[in-house]
């Protein structure tokens, strides 16, 4: 396959990635990063300036259709990335920093597909480290005083692989090595309630939750309960004082799974996720006896599922009705009466309320409940059906809303009213 640009003008370039849309090339002369559209049969690409006014370019990964890059400018050091060309850049290291952790310089740069980004840093004079970034996570998983010892230099991406380059002295050569680095466990940036797409600090047994990062290999869905505890190959196990559990499982993909969290007891817990017999564990989190989340539609205004007694859905800006009755759908509302077991339908033929009837505050007003507790059929998915007592005239509005369970948890979003 052979590559064709066309640059603007003359330049000094020197190449330092390519993809199959893009090359990437550094302009010497003024020290320009330049984006350039590559085609394969004979037409000419078109030049973009995807960055300029920096003092220096220290590394470029370039991945995934995705460009990342390492520079300095006024304010110190910048990791940026760029996904395609209509979108601006994404700072993942601003001023040196990146969440709470200082980051002083970045010597090499690789990422490996649906993967984080890797880089080799200076961690203190002397002693360089390889770095996993995830989100806002900083990991440090070798340095150069880890077997094999020596100085990082380098690394390459090939794959889900990537290959690390160090230097070698003793005492009179120096040799370089290349070895590969053990990255391929699963990677863990965020958990959230899988209704309400909270962030999770506590868990509570029977919550749909889901794990977002660097998790499957593939995507699978089961359909059926009792659910799984392994699908695609992952498995997921919750940490508390009565144990380990491994979690039903619902969904799983490259970067998504959705679990239900099983029965837990005591104050913390810790969720570790398997992947084809890799494993990698998150932060600590507390227990609680409710996690309420209530299901969001899926559109640009990300607002909260509202449907009316003849199940439909309520349109965007839709206000409820005076003494009209309206559903509310969630996960993790807390135990019931009578008691279902985790990852088991709610029988058909009864009703399973929450042990203490929850409040529905709107605005000025309190909702009047009819029903709360799982929906028969369905495993740890919770109703709330509510009638409308807010009979004010004029425009409508989002108004807060907030659902206070028996226990003190409360979840608040948005209803629209008059």
């Amino acid at each position: 396959m052979i590559y064709r640009i066309r640059l603007s003008e003359n330049k000094r370039l020197v190449l330092v990635g390519v993809n199959t849309r893009y090359a990437y090339v550094v302009n010497e002369t003024d020290r320009t990063l330049l984006r350039i559209s590559v085609v394969f049969n004979g037409t000419w690409g078109e030049t973009k300036v995807v960055l300029s006014g920096f003092q220096n370019i220290t590394a470029i990964a370039v991945y995934n259709e995705t460009a990342t890059v390492a520079y300095t400018n006024s304010g110190g050091l910048q990791v940026s990335q760029f996904l395609n060309p209509d979108t601006l850049e994404q700072k993942l290291v601003t001023n040196g920093r990146v969440g709470n952790v200082t980051v002083s310089d970045v010597i090499s740069l690789a990422g490996v597909p649906n993967g984080p980004l890797y880089f080799i840093t200076t961690l203190r004079p002397g002693v360089r480290g390889l770095i996993r970034l995830s989100g806002q996570i900083v990991e440090t998983l070798l340095t150069d005083l880890d077997a094999p010892q020596g100085e990082m230099q380098r690394m390459v991406a090939s794959g889900p692989l990537l290959y690390l380059v160090q230097k070698v002295s003793d005492g009179r050569l120096f040799t370089y090595k290349v070895f590969p680095v053990p990255v391929g466990a699963p990677h863990i940036t965020a958990i959230t309630n899988a209704a309400s797409f909270a962030t999770a600090t506590n868990l509570a047994p029977g919550t749909w939750m889901t794990l977002w990062g660097d998790l499957a290999n593939s995507t699978e869905h089961a359909s059926t309960a009792p659910f799984p505890t392994t699908l695609g190959g992952v498995r997921v196990f919750v940490t508390s004082s009565s144990g380990d559990k491994e979690a039903p499982l619902h969904f799983v993909s490259p970067n998504q799974v959705n679990f239900l969290v099983p029965d837990i007891e005591g104050t913390a817990t810790r969720i570790t996720v398997n992947r084809e017999g890799i494993s990698n564990t998150s932060s600590s989190l507390g227990i609680t006896s409710s996690f309420p989340g209530i299901f969001q539609v899926f559109d640009p205004n990300a607002r909260t599922l509202v449907q009316d007694s003849q199940y439909r859905l309520l349109a965007p800006g839709e206000p409820l009705v005076c003494g009209e009755y309206y559903l509310l759908w969630g996960t993790g509302l807390g135990s019931t009466t009578p008691f279902v077991p985790i990852n088991e339908f709610a029988p058909p033929g009864d009703i399973y309320l929450l042990l203490t009837k929850p409040r529905l505050l709107v605005g000025s007003s309190e909702m009047e409940i009819v029903y709360a507790g799982l929906s028969p059929g369905a495993v740890s998915l919770y109703q709330v059906n509510f009638q409308n007592t807010s009979c004010c005239t004029g425009t409508p509005t989002a108004s807060d809303a907030r659902l206070v369970l028996g226990d003190g948890q409360t979840y608040t979003f948005k209803l629209m009213v008059r």
